[in-house]
């Protein structure tokens, strides 16, 4: 506040100059009227005497007025200084302390009488983030400054300040005082660093987690940092100095094409790259990992990359028992269709054969006959050729079928088909003792459709095993 003073002094010796020439002014004009008038000396010179007393009187009533203003205002200033929560006080160009508010004795322990006087930088032994005389040349040219210091207390405790410095200049521009302002935020530092060091906990568990590391790559400098889990994947010591080289020594023979053509995908562009590859222990171990990078901010061949490798080694074997699960679900698949497929051959040439048997059979006590009931034969051998052509009918349908050929679709009456589909189980029906009625509607229009597969539905509906006996009755 010492310098502020001195600026109102300044002040008011500037505003005593235009007072001073008014009363020379006057003076002038007093003596002047005296010659005039032709006054004796005497009466002159008293004249003169009580128009520079005057004067006098003015001028000095005015400079006190002013200064007692002018101490005032300082008061009142300091005043308004000492109510602000933040520290504030005032150095001369020499570093020297000249004021130091209440809030300042507050913050640092030393009294305004302890405080004033003394060098800045030996009171508070202060730690700037640049180096003082850098921070000085900064200061001077741009006339303020504001950073983060480390001040010292008087008790010996350390605290971090938000530090403003303003630059006050004397009339020709020279720097006069330095006034400095500091908030106190070491306990939102220590809060910060304490979130900060929870957050890195926090990250590096999930990298555990998840098995996913971190990694950032310099190409030119081919600087290497990687996070403690991208050194758990490796399986390297934290110790060890990283380098490409041992990235490329733990790449698997197989894959060294990969990690190849990454390189020089690298050193080309700055394209960010997505690659997977296996890594080779000594003891036979093999790891997958899922590697992504993406280029930053650098120049040509200068690239600098961030990127994460992620241990997908489980989910490789997930994926490989997935894949022979599924190869042996098929299988079995096949397997069952393939018994579906040959009961239901079985099945359906079964029915033809048996008729086959059955005629035959028939036949030969025709034959046996004295006389040979030739009709009869002639009607059994006619029954055994349609069973036999019917079965071959089946059998190529069945191979069809297999080659996923469209079913033969042609113009047929479903009477016929009825007819057809009754003679071929009749002995199926007199075996069961069973009964069959018929019951068909005449003219009934052509449709389309496969007649060996219209066979064995109806086959299949008439045959249908029931524990009481029943009559088929088709409509």
């Amino acid at each position: 506040m010492r310098a502020i003073g001195s600026s109102h002094a300044s002040g008011s010796l500037r505003y005593l100059a235009p007072l001073s020439i008014g009363g020379c002014v006057a003076l002038g004009a007093v003596a002047a009227t005296c010659l005039f008038l032709q006054l004796e000396l005497s009466t002159a010179g008293f004249c003169l005497s009580l128009v520079g007393f005057l004067v006098t009187s003015i001028a000095v009533t005015t400079l006190v007025r002013r200064i007692d203003r002018v101490e005032k205002t300082r008061r009142a200033q300091a005043q308004l200084l000492d109510l602000t929560h933040d520290s504030v006080f005032v150095r001369d160009r020499n570093e020297v302390i000249t004021y130091w508010n209440q809030a300042a004795e507050t913050l640092y322990g030393w009294k305004k009488e302890e405080a004033i006087g003394k060098a800045v930088d030996e009171l508070l032994n202060a730690v700037f983030p640049l180096p003082r005389e850098q921070v000085q040349r900064i200061f001077l040219r741009d006339g303020q400054w504001e950073g983060e210091l480390i001040h010292t207390r008087r008790d010996g405790t350390e605290i971090i300040v938000t530090s403003r410095w303003t630059l006050q200049r004397d009339g020709a521009g020279n720097p006069l005082a330095t006034l400095e302002s500091n908030n106190d935020i070491t306990h939102r530092k220590r809060a910060e660093e304490l979130l900060r060091k929870s957050q890195a906990q926090y990250f590096a568990e999930a990298q555990k987690l998840s098995k996913t590391g971190s990694f950032r790559w310099n190409f030119s400098s081919g600087e290497v940092f990687w996070s403690e889990q991208t050194f758990s994947i490796f399986e390297y010591d934290m110790t060890v100095a990283l380098n490409i080289e041992l990235v490329r020594q733990r790449v698997h023979p197989e894959d060294i094409r990969v990690f190849e053509e990454m390189l020089a995908q690298a050193s080309g562009s700055a394209a960010d790259f997505d690659i997977e590859h296996r890594i080779l222990f000594a003891d036979g171990r093999i790891k997958h990992l899922h590697v992504l990078a993406h280029a930053t901010n650098g120049q040509p061949n200068n690239w600098l990359f961030i990127g994460a490798v992620m241990d997908v080694t489980r989910a490789k074997q997930t994926e490989e028992q997935l894949r022979h699960a599924q190869s042996e679900l098929e299988r079995v698949g096949r397997v069952t269709a393939l018994g579906e497929l040959s009961a239901s051959i079985a099945h359906e040439v079964g029915q033809p054969l048996s008729a086959i048997v059955t005629n035959g059979q028939a036949c030969l006590r025709w034959l046996h006959r004295q006389p040979p009931d030739m009709e009869e034969i002639e009607g059994c051998v006619s029954r055994m050729t349609d069973e036999g052509n019917r079965a071959a009918e089946i059998v190529q349908r069945v191979r069809t079928l297999m080659k996923g050929a469209p079913p033969d679709r042609a113009p047929i009456a479903i009477n016929d088909v009825v007819e057809e589909a009754t003679a071929l189980i009749g002995w199926e029906i007199e075996r069961q003792s069973g009964s069959l009625t018929r019951c068909l509607a005449k003219e009934l229009p052509l449709i389309l459709g496969d007649r060996v597969q219209l066979q064995q539905v109806l086959i299949n509906l008439m045959t249908n095993r029931n524990p009481r006996p029943m009559g088929v009755v088709i409509a």
